[in-house]
């Protein structure tokens, strides 16, 4: 079973854009070395060229000529698989912070009953309180 959320995010509600994050089913390779493929779509182009690693733009850009950036994806590794999921989180909580931050006019919304209601970061991404931000 793979874990897919959306959120509405834009400057108001009128004017809005779909953002999914999206998690897969958690491989397990070994006794104690699980991974998930996490993939955030929905972002501009811009932002998503911006979050990749440099070594995968280079290879895009000799292998095709006008490469896209649709989403951004990640393969995550860790120990267990409650750290798996706890850091494809992390993941889809790092660069929904850095979009925000980078555009601060932006808000957050989820459709509720066919509304779109307004949230906060932590709304979404709950932490305990000695986890610092």
């Amino acid at each position: 079973m793979s874990i897919k959320k959306s959120l509405y995010y834009g400057k108001t509600r009128r004017k809005v854009d779909e953002l999914w994050f999206e998690m897969s089913v958690i491989n397990k390779l070994c006794s104690d070395h699980y991974t998930i493929e996490a993939e955030i779509t929905g972002f501009p182009e811009i932002h998503n060229r911006s979050m990749t690693r440099c070594v995968e733009i280079e290879e895009r850009e000799k292998n095709e000529t006008n490469p896209a950036y649709p989403s951004i994806k990640k393969t995550i590794e860790a120990w267990s698989d409650f750290d798996v999921l706890v850091n494809a989180m992390a993941y889809f909580r790092q660069h929904l912070r850095a979009y925000i931050e980078a555009h601060p006019k932006i808000k957050l919304y989820e459709k509720i009953e066919g509304d779109l209601e307004a949230l906060e970061i932590d709304d979404i991404f709950w932490t305990h309180d000695c986890v610092p931000d």
